[in-house]
C-alpha cells in the first residue's frame, strides 16, 4: 500500500507538469536551446531592464535607533514619484555578527535595500553617518534576475524530463519530491493540492476561502485524520499560509511541502499520525494569487510584493496584504498611506479580500491554536507583537515554543534561525497578521517565519533549496504541533 501511494503521488506530479503546458509554456522550455531563447527574451522585458544599474545595499548599523532612522529614510524614498530615486526595503534584522556571536561588540543590525544608481551614494553615506558601514549584497540586480530566471527554467526543464522518464522503482523513494525540484504556477499548485486530496480522500480535501481582487480563487488544503477532514471542526485548528508577499516564492513551496509530508507520513510515522489525528490543518499555499501571478507571467515583475489592487488615482497598484489586518491599522507604524509604497496599508482595515479570507476563517472556526504566516527572507521565527514592544500575556510560553522550533530546525541541516517578537527582532509594524490572529483571533501561538536565506540569494532563492528548506521547516512544524498539544500553560 505504501508503494502504491508513492507511485500515485509521483504520477500526480507528472500530470501536473503535463497539464501545465497550456498555462506555462513560456516557463517550461522544451529544449535547452529554447530555454536560452526564453532567457534572452526575458532579459529584454521592461520589468528587467528597469533594474539596470540597480543594486542591493546592505547597511550594517550599531543600534536600533540607527536602524530606525535608516528605515525611515528608506520609506520616505519609497514614496517618491521619481522611480530613479526610489529605495525599497528587502530585509532588516540582526546582523550576521550578532547571529553568530551574541556577545560580540560588532554592529548588531542590518538592512538590505534595493537602490537605483542615483540613490546609492546617499544611502551609503547615511549608513556611515549613523556609525555603521555598507557593502554591496547584490552588485547587479538586473543580472541577478536574469540568472535566477535561467535557474528557474532549467529546474522546470529538468524536472519535466526526469518525471517523464521515472519508473515505478524510483517512485517508491521519490514520493512527491519531483514536485519540489522547481517552483510552480498557482494553477500547478492548485492541481497539486487537488491530486493530494484525490490520493488521500480520507485525510484531505480542497476548500475555497474566497476570491482575490482580480477574481482568482483562494484555495486551501484541509487535512485531518481519524474522522476525516469533513468532520474535524471540533478539533483544535492549525492554520498556515504562504505567498502573502508575491515575490517570496519559497513560502508557497514550503506550505505545499508541509501538506505533502503530513499526508505521506500519515500511518508511517507515529508522531505525524498523532498530529494529523489531533488537529485540523488548514494550509493555504498562495494567499496573494494576483501578485504571485504577476511575478510569474510574461511582462510581469519578479520583485513584486503587494496584491494587484488599482489605486484611486490610477497611478499605483497594490496593497501590502500584511499591513491591512484590522489591528493598530491607523497607527502608521511600519506602514505607509502612500499607494506607491511597497508597504501601502490600503484604504481601510481588511479592504483586501485576500488576507480577510483567512481572518474570516479563523474567526468563524474558533479554537485555532497555532498559526504561521510564512515569508522570506532572513531566517527568523517571530511571535507577536509587531505594533508594540509590549509582551503578550503568554510570552514565556511563546518563547519556549520558538526556541524549541529553532533547535528542531537547526538539527536538520544546521541552519540557524533567530527568534523573538516582531517589533524587536526586525522592526515595528502594524496591521500584520500575527498581531490580529493573537489579539482578535484568540490564537495563542501565532508566528511569522522568515525562511531562507540570509541574503546571498534573498527573494531569488534557487530551486535546489526548496527541499532542504521544506525538510527543516517540517521539523519545526512537528515540534510546534507537539508543543501546543502538550502545553498546559495559560493562553491569554
Amino acid at each position: 500500500m505504501k508503494y502504491l501511494l508513492a507511485l500515485l503521488v509521483l504520477l500526480a506530479s507528472l500530470m501536473i507538469l503535463v497539464n501545465a503546458t497550456a498555462t506555462a509554456t513560456a516557463t517550461t522550455p522544451g529544449s535547452l536551446e529554447e530555454l536560452e531563447e526564453v532567457v534572452r527574451q526575458y532579459a529584454q522585458e521592461a520589468a528587467v531592464l528597469k533594474h539596470a544599474g540597480h543594486v542591493v545595499l546592505r547597511a550594517t548599523l550599531p543600534t536600533t535607533a540607527a536602524l530606525s532612522e535608516y528605515l525611515a529614510a528608506v520609506r520616505s524614498h519609497n514614496n517618491l514619484d521619481d522611480p530613479l530615486l526610489q529605495a525599497e526595503l528587502w530585509h532588516a534584522g540582526p546582523s550576521s555578527a550578532a547571529r553568530t556571536d551574541l556577545s560580540s561588540s560588532a554592529p548588531s543590525w542590518e538592512a538590505d535595500v534595493a537602490l537605483s544608481p542615483q540613490a546609492l551614494r546617499s544611502f551609503r553615506s547615511l549608513a556611515h553617518a549613523l556609525g555603521g558601514s555598507s557593502s554591496l549584497l547584490v552588485p547587479d540586480l538586473q543580472q541577478a534576475l536574469v540568472h535566477a530566471h535561467r535557474e528557474h527554467l532549467l529546474a522546470r526543464f529538468l524536472s519535466s524530463a526526469t518525471t517523464t522518464t521515472a519508473t515505478a522503482t524510483t517512485a517508491t523513494t521519490n514520493n512527491s519530491s519531483s514536485f519540489f525540484s522547481s517552483y510552480h504556477t498557482k494553477e500547478e499548485i492548485d492541481q497539486f493540492m487537488a491530486q493530494l486530496a484525490q490520493i488521500y480522500p480520507t485525510l484531505a480535501e480542497v476548500v475555497t476561502l474566497g476570491q482575490s481582487v482580480e477574481g482568482q480563487t483562494i484555495r486551501a488544503l484541509r487535512i485531518s485524520g481519524g474522522s476525516g477532514p469533513s468532520n474535524s471542526q471540533q478539533k483544535p485548528g492549525m492554520v498556515y499560509n504562504g505567498l502573502v508577499h508575491a515575490r517570496e516564492w519559497i513560502s508557497g513551496s514550503t506550505v505545499c511541502y508541509i501538506a505533502a509530508q503530513l499526508l505521506e507520513q500519515y500511518g508511517q510515522e507515529a508522531s505525524v499520525t498523532r498530529l494529523v489525528d489531533h488537529y485540523e490543518w488548514l494550509l493555504v499555499p498562495v494567499l496573494n494569487p494576483d501578485g504571485y501571478r504577476f511575478t510569474y507571467q510574461q511582462g510581469g515583475n519578479r520583485m513584486w510584493r503587494k496584491n494587484r489592487r488599482q489605486s484611486a488615482n490610477g497611478l499605483c497598484v497594490g496593497v501590502d496584504c500584511n499591513r491591512n489586518w484590522d489591528i493598530a491599522w491607523s497607527s502608521g507604524i511600519g506602514t505607509s498611506s502612500q499607494p506607491c509604497s511597497g508597504e501601502y496599508k490600503g484604504t481601510a482595515p481588511f479592504s483586501e479580500p485576500e488576507e480577510h479570507s483567512v481572518a474570516q476563517y479563523i474567526a468563524a472556526r474558533g479554537n485555532v491554536l497555532g498559526y504561521i504566516g510564512f515569508h522570506a527572507y532572513g531566517q527568523l521565527i517571530m511571535e507577536p507583537y509587531g505594533y508594540t514592544k509590549q509582551h503578550t500575556a503568554n510570552y514565556a510560553a511563546q518563547q519556549q515554543l520558538v526556541q524549541g522550533m529553532q533547535a528542531a530546525i537547526q538539527q536538520v541541516n544546521g541552519v540557524h534561525y533567530t527568534t523573538g517578537p516582531i517589533a524587536t527582532t526586525i522592526y515595528p509594524a502594524s496591521g500584520d497578521s500575527v498581531d490580529w490572529v493573537y489579539d482578535q483571533g484568540q490564537v495563542p501561538f501565532p508566528l511569522a517565519i522568515e525562511l531562507r536565506d540570509l541574503g546571498q540569494y534573498g527573494f531569488l532563492l534557487p530551486p535546489a533549496q526548496i527541499l532542504p528548506q521544506g525538510r527543516e521547516m517540517f521539523a519545526g512544524v512537528l515540534y510546534m504541533g507537539n508543543f501546543i498539544m502538550n502545553s498546559t500553560l495559560t493562553v491569554l
